[in-house]
C-alpha cells in the first residue's frame, strides 16, 4: 500500500513537470520591452498549445511582422474575457489585440476588448 502510495505521488510528480517543460514552443519575438502594453498584431497561425486541460496555457502560436508570438486564448480554469474564434487551423490569417505579458506572448483574457480573430 505504502509503494501504490509512493508510486503514484512519483507519477504525478513526473507528469507535472514534463508539462511544465512544454508549456511554450520556442518564439521568436521580443516584447520586453513593451511588457504591460497593449498591441494589435495581424500573422499567419503556424501552430498551437494545446495543454491547457486543468491549469495550462492554451495559445495560438502565429509568425507576423514582430516574430512568432504565442497569443493566449485560455489561462487554465481562470475565465477569459476576450473574444476567441474557435477553428483556427494552421495557415489562418488572423488578427488579435491583447496584453503583453511576456518577451514572446500576449493574452485576450484579461479584458473584454481584446480578441483573437480569423481575418477574411
Amino acid at each position: 500500500m505504502f509503494l501504490r502510495f509512493i508510486l503514484t505521488i512519483f507519477t504525478m510528480m513526473f507528469l507535472c513537470a514534463c508539462s511544465w517543460l512544454y508549456e511554450f514552443p520556442v518564439a521568436s519575438a521580443d516584447l520586453s520591452t513593451q511588457m504591460g502594453e497593449v498591441i494589435t498584431l495581424r500573422g499567419e497561425v503556424i501552430g498551437s498549445i494545446d495543454d491547457c486541460a486543468f491549469d495550462g496555457i492554451c495559445a495560438a502560436v502565429v509568425a507576423s511582422d514582430r516574430g512568432e508570438i504565442n497569443i493566449i486564448w485560455t489561462n487554465g480554469m481562470m475565465q477569459c474575457l476576450g473574444e476567441f474564434s474557435e477553428n483556427l487551423p494552421s495557415g489562418s490569417q488572423i488578427e488579435a489585440r491583447g496584453e503583453v505579458v511576456d518577451s514572446t506572448s500576449i493574452t485576450i483574457c484579461t479584458n473584454e476588448s481584446y480578441y483573437l480573430r480569423l481575418q477574411n
